[in-house]
């Protein structure tokens, strides 16, 4: 069994350069005997690939074959070592996520975190956060306001940077750029596409869901960096029975605070995307990078949302949802 404190990266020879991640301008260098013709995204936001070795990044993933499955991770935590047989793996999906958590572990080192949320630019600039469960309506508000001329930072996931040197100030820095549909959400009328867009693939209305650019329906993409303004936590009621309701939040609320701590902890905690092989199979559990630093940073990121003010709003009707947000950020 090959343990990861007993190797030196650079006595690694016969690991070749494979290719190299870079999430919003933090890089990571990954090393396997992989084609290097893959380029798929995996749903990674705001990412790049670069084909030369960086000598200036000092993170890394390696992939040792072997037939019995281990990951390990450095004691720095700058590196994860996965050893397993390539054929597991060969599509590199699995090293591209944990490429990504080690992107995030130097993002929340510099006080930021990456999310799963949507959030848009308003027209006049300001950046809005959407969080909510999983269902409960963030992409269904980010494509209404889209269609009413706002910008898309990001679907499903954003970026969140809290500069050290400006401890008042939180940008949204980026996010993907697709918009996964629920059919669930067409069929109750608070999308503008047709239940012809889906599959009819026997999977129930909430599960069955297209990947569609947005584009496609006339809704800019943000390719700048937005301040944020506000943060909402959205719920849109299916039953069509719930009242609108729009208040903000504490820093005292013990529910928030623990949904907070949760959504801006997974990607680093290890608990966003474990080590599938590329047929589908659990491989491995991810590691946390997580240490005093990071849950210090990440603490102060909460508060700064609570200064910018954090919101929860529910209702049933997606037009008086959307007024009542415009509404309070100034943009009816």
């Amino acid at each position: 069994m090959i343990e990861a404190s007993e190797i030196n990266e650079k006595e690694l020879i016969g690991v070749p350069f494979w290719k190299g991640l870079e999430v919003a301008g933090r890089k990571v260098n990954i090393y396997a005997d992989f084609d290097k013709e893959f380029n798929d995204d995996c749903g990674i936001p705001s990412c790049s690939f670069y084909e030369e070795e960086d000598n200036e990044s000092k993170y890394s993933v390696i992939h040792l074959e072997q037939e019995e499955v281990a990951l390990e991770v450095n004691p720095e935590k700058t590196c994860f070592i996965l050893a397993c047989p390539k054929e597991e793996i060969s599509q590199g999906r699995a090293l591209l996520h944990l490429a990504l958590c080690l992107t995030e572990r130097e993002r929340q080192l510099a006080g930021g975190a990456l999310t799963h949320g949507s959030a848009v630019e308003t027209p006049s600039g300001k950046g809005i956060l959407f969080l909510g469960n999983q269902g409960a309506g963030k992409t269904t508000i980010a494509v209404n306001l889209g269609l009413r001329g706002y910008s898309l930072i990001g679907n499903d996931q954003v970026i969140l940077e809290r500069p050290l040197l400006e401890e008042d100030k939180v940008f949204l820095f980026g996010g993907t750029k697709y918009l996964m549909v629920r059919e669930s959400a067409v069929l109750s009328g608070h999308l503008p596409l047709s239940r012809e867009n889906f599959p009819d693939n026997g999977s129930s209305s909430w599960e069955n869901k297209i990947k569609i650019d947005p584009l496609e329906l006339g809704i800019r993409k943000s390719e700048g960096i937005s301040e944020l303004n506000s943060t909402f936590i959205i719920h849109i009621d299916p039953t069509g029975r719930e009242k609108i309701h729009l208040e903000r939040i504490t820093p005292k609320d013990i529910k928030t605070n623990l949904f907070l701590g949760e959504k801006l902890a997974r990607h680093i905690s290890g608990v966003a995307t474990h080590v599938m092989s590329d047929s589908g199979y659990l491989l491995s559990h991810t590691p946390s990078l997580d240490d005093s630093i990071t849950r210090n940073n990440r603490r102060n990121l909460i508060y700064n949302l609570y200064d910018k003010g954090v919101y929860r709003i529910y209702g049933s009707d997606v037009n008086e949802i959307i007024y009542a947000i415009e509404d309070l950020i100034g943009e009816a």
